[in-house]
């Protein structure tokens, strides 16, 4: 949709570019998530298969050039890919940082508990062609993940704010939860853990800025309602609070 401005020229918004996979084939669901940072997107395809023939997801990087035009410049994959992880379901970004979810990762192989997984991506520099290389330096899983249970589903959602990163669990025991993480010379470190009372899926959806975090549950039941839903704020100075509509 468009209007006109002032000086009688039309303004709003319009179509720049239709991004597409380089290698997408029927049933891959590009576009299962997206991120923008600056001239960097990254959006996932969680049903996308390797060079192995393994279904475990990708996600595609795309990057603005000084003409403004959009071109795909990396394709990202989990080391250790394994199928129906759905890498890609999930994606952050910030400044030379990528993180991208995978919630039905198997995590422990001998009795096929699909913990999830999120993976670290770091820009290094660029490739011969000029080109942004995002290489996978970490993989964060939850410590406390489920024994004898069948999800957990950590990388459901992620958001980062500089060097803090958020990770919501929402099949996680005790309704769900969001485990914070820091970056620091040593790597990556489980700050804390943040689950609510009497909640269900805590962590389904995340957003994150400089002061809060807010998390939601959207089977939370609230005043007799079920599965009314809703949104929990947390900051530095306040115990989580609820967000009623």
């Amino acid at each position: 949709e468009s209007s006109v401005g002032e000086d009688g020229e039309t303004v709003g918004w319009q179509e720049q570019a239709k991004l597409e996979a380089s290698d997408g084939v029927e049933g891959d669901e590009f576009g299962s998530s997206l991120v923008i940072d600056g001239g960097t997107i990254v959006t996932g395809a969680v049903w996308a298969q390797n060079e192995a023939g393994v279904i475990g997801g990708r996600a595609y990087v795309f990057s603005k050039d000084e003409m403004g035009k959009w071109s795909e410049t990396s394709i990202l994959a989990a080391s250790d890919s394994k199928d129906n992880a759905e890498f890609g379901y999930s994606v952050a970004i910030s400044n030379d940082t990528i993180l991208i979810g995978a919630p039905f990762d198997v995590a422990r192989t001998d009795d096929d508990e699909t913990n999830g997984a999120v993976y670290v991506y770091n820009h290094i520099g660029a490739g011969s062609s000029g080109n942004a290389t995002w290489v996978q330096t970490a993989r964060l899983s939850a410590s406390d993940g489920p024994s004898g249970e069948e999800f957990h589903e950590f990388g459901h959602s992620i958001a980062i704010h500089d060097e803090i990163v958020a990770i919501g669990a929402p099949a996680a025991t005790q309704g769900g939860g969001v485990y914070i993480y820091s970056f620091a010379e040593s790597g990556w470190t489980l700050m804390n853990k943040i689950q609510y009372p009497d909640t269900i899926s805590f962590g389904r959806s995340i957003a994150m800025s400089e002061t809060a975090l807010v998390a939601t549950d959207p089977l939370y039941n609230r005043d007799g309602m079920a599965q009314s839903g809703a949104a929990f704020a947390v900051d530095a100075d306040l115990p989580t609070k609820e967000i009623k509509c």
